[in-house]
């Protein structure tokens, strides 16, 4: 149980972390369980349908939340509802042959839950501490579309800096900052990808760190307010922060969403006062005493780099690029959502599409999946958000459960 290190068994902020993660999987009766098969320096067979890999390993489930139990309880098995296998170094999304993993491999999690496990906690709207995985991100980071060195540079960093006591690196690696930037304008993904990767390292490093917890920090919030009053709600927030990391078997992810808002004028002044540059000089010290820890990441996001601050700018370890989705992405993001529907009834599974790695192949011969590639390319110069609003302002207003999928592509349009 907690030991009140981390400031959250108080009268004011009702029971602590621990606590509502214990009530969360004792009294919570349809609890959601994901499988993540871990292997590595072993050769992808070949993707199958998730459903199809649940069976031949029904009798052979070791672990829960990455600790060694016994499970009499045949019911269990049941709320399993997929196994995910994962790799450091392999593509997301690529399936392999069950029978030929080593069941040493598998580690089992449960997502976190609203009912018992609040999904935030608000403090005066500055922050809000997520209990990671949770159920809400369960599946973001395998549903983005975007080129695979985008998703192998954010999953290689963060495998880098998360795994850092595991590793036989020099102290200048360790001195790094340990922040992630993300830029790309609106619509195009980037809480996505922070919440998505948080999610998907919180899963692969519970063998490191049983307890993961996620920090959004708003910034437009936060830098917005003048005076002592910023200066001590920033202080509080990495008060809490560093509360955290105390234990060394909790990791935190820090989610600083509107980095450029952090340069901007505070409302209500017309130039930059010196309380506002001393907010500034206050963050950029808790950022360095913040990274010699080795239990914090952080995950920035910005519309563009350049409006972000200099100091900050320089304090980013790694930068991605997101931009709005080619064809080929249209082409994923809407499959996505196509299967999605196809999987709930709302559609008849009468069509199975080609992977957007192979669609512009010479091998591709598969009409319905050419066809809706066609549609796509008069997506593009749209966001993602919007491409992937198309099905479903169309499932909404036109279709119901006994629609065939091929009509479905026929109609959609912008």
């Amino acid at each position: 149980m907690n030991d009140g290190k981390d400031g959250f068994n108080d009268n004011n902020h009702g029971p602590s972390l621990d606590d509502v993660e214990m009530v969360s999987f004792q009294q919570e009766q349809d609890i959601t369980l994901i499988v993540e098969i871990c292997y590595q320096d072993e050769t992808i067979a070949k993707r199958q349908r998730e459903d199809a890999l649940e069976t031949p390993f029904q009798d052979q489930f070791e672990f829960l939340n990455g600790v060694r139990v016994e499970l009499r309880d045949q019911d269990l098995i049941h709320r399993v509802r997929y196994i995910r296998p994962h790799s450091y170094a392999c593509e997301e999304g690529v399936y392999k042959r069950m029978k030929e993993i080593p069941s040493s491999h598998f580690r089992f999690f449960s997502l976190n839950i609203n009912r018992f496990n609040p999904l935030v906690r608000d403090y005066e709207e500055n922050y809000y501490v997520k209990i990671m995985p949770h159920k809400k991100y369960d599946g973001i980071w395998e549903r983005l579309c975007y080129p695979p060195r985008i998703k192998r540079t954010a999953i290689t960093f963060g495998v880098t800096y998360t795994n850092l006591p595991e590793l036989k690196i020099n102290d200048v690696v360790r001195s790094r900052d340990k922040f992630l930037l993300i830029e790309g304008p609106a619509g195009s993904g980037k809480s996505c990808v922070a919440t998505g990767l948080a999610q998907t390292l919180s899963i692969r490093i519970n063998n490191l760190y049983p307890k993961v917890l996620m920090v959004e920090i708003k910034c437009d919030v936060l830098f917005g307010r003048t005076g002592c009053e910023g200066s001590s709600d920033l202080n509080a927030v990495f008060d809490t922060i560093f509360r955290l990391t105390n234990v060394e078997t909790r990791f935190v992810f820090v989610y600083l969403d509107r980095l450029e808002t952090i340069q901007k004028i505070p409302t209500g002044q017309t130039e930059i006062t010196e309380d506002s540059k001393k907010i500034k000089e206050t963050l950029y010290a808790k950022l360095d005493t913040a990274k010699q820890r080795k239990n914090i990441l952080f995950i920035g996001t910005t519309d563009k780099s350049s409006s972000v601050e200099s100091s900050l700018l320089a304090r980013c370890d790694c930068k991605i690029t997101l931009t709005n989705p080619c064809a080929e992405q249209c082409y994923g993001i809407i499959r996505t959502v196509i299967e999605e529907f196809q999987c709930s009834k709302l559609l008849k599974d009468d069509v199975n599409f080609v992977h957007e790695r192979y669609i512009n192949h010479v091998s591709c011969t598969d009409k319905h999946s050419k066809a809706l590639f066609e549609k796509c390319k008069g997506f593009v110069g749209m966001s993602g958000a919007d491409v992937k609003n198309i099905p479903y302002n169309f499932i909404d207003e036109v279709y119901d459960a006994n629609d065939s999928t091929i009509p479905f592509i026929e109609s959609l349009h912008k």
